[in-house]
Order: structure tokens, then sequence, then C-alpha cells
């Protein structure tokens, strides 16, 4: 479901296996999944942030720094697993492919934020 861009019933679909689940590497997943989720929704906000903030400055920001600066962002973004998140030169957010979330599900459409 995360693939088709419903993360509600995603989420409400890995809340219950979580949930449910009868062993812990079912259960594992099921966290993982949900961070997963959570982090859709964020970057669908922290990308609606930057975008509105590139039109304002007429360029996409290439670091974190200027938009802690600019006050678009109270601090570095972090993942639900506790790391960074990344911004390319073009402006686009994404989870560090450090991270344990790494790679997201690729949603068919851009989620919303809530």
């Amino acid at each position: 479901r995360a693939k088709g861009g419903d993360l509600g019933t995603a989420r409400t679909m890995w809340r219950t296996i979580h949930d449910t689940a009868d062993n812990d590497w079912l259960r594992r997943q099921a966290e993982r999944s949900l961070m997963q989720i959570d982090a859709m929704e964020f970057i669908a906000d922290l990308q609606a942030r930057v975008d509105k903030w590139r039109l304002r400055a007429d360029a996409a920001p290439a670091q974190w720094t200027g938009l802690i600066e600019a006050r678009v962002v109270s601090g570095l973004p972090i993942d639900p697993a506790g790391v960074p998140y990344e911004i390319d030169p073009a402006g686009k957010v994404t989870v560090s492919a450090g991270s344990p979330l790494s790679p997201l599900p690729e949603p068919s459409s851009r989620p919303e934020a809530r």
C-alpha cells in the first residue's frame, strides 16, 4: 500500500501486523515499515517547505544550513531511525542511503503532508 501512495491504509495494515505478529522477525519488519511511513510523511512536509523556500529565494538549497538559518526548519531534520535526512543540489529531500530505512518504498504518487 505504501507503494501505491495510500499511507493511511499502509499504516493501519502494518500496525495490525505489528500488534498481532507471533514472531520477532515479522514484528521488526512491521516496525521498520511504520518508521518508513513516518519518514515518507515527514519528507512530504519537508519537501513542501523546501519548495516554498526555493520559490522565494529563486534557488534550490544545497544543504540544510541555509534552511535552518532562514527558519524553514528548526534544526537538522532527523528520520525516525535517528539519521539526518539528505537534501540534494536540486532541493530534493530523501532519507540517507546510510539509514536503516533506506530505500523507502516508491509511491506511485507523492504523499500528502499530514
